[in-house]
């Protein structure tokens, strides 16, 4: 009898101490939507950054009118973004099947903040680019300056390494639709 109750009280608080099996499923997933979230933030922080330098050095009202709209639009992208994570957030707390669906959202969400991502680097690009032609025509004997080289330079390589971890993203949360997809079939069939 002492064995039993030795067994059973071992079990127990191995019940009590293990977390469900979903659950660190579940924590994970919501780091990760968390993760998702704060990333889209630093992007819209660091393009209006990046936009309100280069607005104070604009070469004409042409120049600062269209940084502006650039600003508006991707804050305006920002929060377009910002009002689907409500549903998707408390999809997340649902049985298998919708645990399932909730990662699906989850991964359907990166890819859409890779867009967000790309959208955002072409309004970037649109102005900067504008901004680079107006200002080294205006700066044209000194774009051989550190500061000149480090101005132009900085945002290039920005842009490009933030390409590169949306491509990673991008590739990361496809493969994870494809496991999803078919876990999902595994519970149809």
């Amino acid at each position: 009898m002492t064995d039993e109750s030795e067994d059973w009280v071992q079990w127990q608080e191995a019940w009590r101490t293990t977390p469900p099996k979903g659950a660190e499923e579940q924590r994970r997933a919501h780091r990760r939507y968390r993760g998702a979230e704060v990333a889209q933030v630093v992007v819209v922080l660091a393009a209006i950054a990046l936009l309100a330098v280069a607005l104070r050095y604009a070469a004409s009202p042409f120049e600062l009118a269209f940084g502006v709209s650039v600003v508006a639009a991707i804050f305006g992208v920002w929060i377009a973004h910002r009002m689907t994570r409500t549903s998707e957030a408390s999809a997340l707390t649902r049985d298998s099947i919708g645990h399932l669906a909730a990662l699906h959202a989850l991964r359907d969400r990166e890819l859409r903040i890779v867009r967000f991502v790309w959208l955002v680097l072409s309004l970037e690009g649109a102005y900067l680019t504008t901004w680079w032609i107006g200002g080294s025509a205006f700066h044209d004997k000194e774009l051989d300056a550190p500061i000149a080289i480090l101005v132009l330079g900085t945002p290039i390589v920005a842009m490009i390494a933030l390409v590169a971890w949306a491509a990673l993203v991008r590739r990361r949360a496809k493969a994870e639709l494809r496991r999803i997809a078919s876990m999902e079939q595994d519970f149809s069939a």
